[in-house]
């Protein structure tokens, strides 16, 4: 009996799409707007909180449950932006339309300025 509980339990894993840390209702929600729940840029924003002197305790989930279908893929577009921009400096900029620098912390604005400015001579 045990042996095919576990079975039961590798075989629903295996059956049942992961998505990341969001919420049912954000998966729900991605879908509803186009957004792939499981794919990569979603796995890499969907555990990010975002507080700076604009706003306070933002994630993917919280601007899901409100519905902000242009919040959501700024800061989807953004978080993951800046995970793979603090690995690798070279990754391009996402496009205007989707980089809201108000989704990032005042130490990865910061960062993305210094990097951006060297490239000018600037020295922070």
């Amino acid at each position: 009996m045990r042996s095919i509980l576990l079975a039961f339990v590798f075989v629903t894993a295996a059956i049942i799409p992961s998505y990341a840390d969001v919420t049912p209702a954000t998966a729900a929600f991605l879908k509803e707007i186009g957004i792939d729940p499981a794919s990569p840029d979603v796995t890499l924003a969907a555990d990010d909180v975002v507080s700076n002197k604009d706003i306070q305790n933002v994630s993917l989930n919280s601007l899901a449950a409100m519905r902000d279908q242009e919040g959501v893929k700024r800061f989807i577009a953004t978080r993951a932006f800046i995970h793979r921009y603090k690995a690798d400096t070279k990754t391009p900029f996402p496009s205007e339309s989707l980089y809201d620098v108000i989704y990032l912390t005042k130490p990865e604005q910061d960062f993305v300025f210094c990097q951006y400015a060297s490239g000018f001579g600037v020295k922070c």
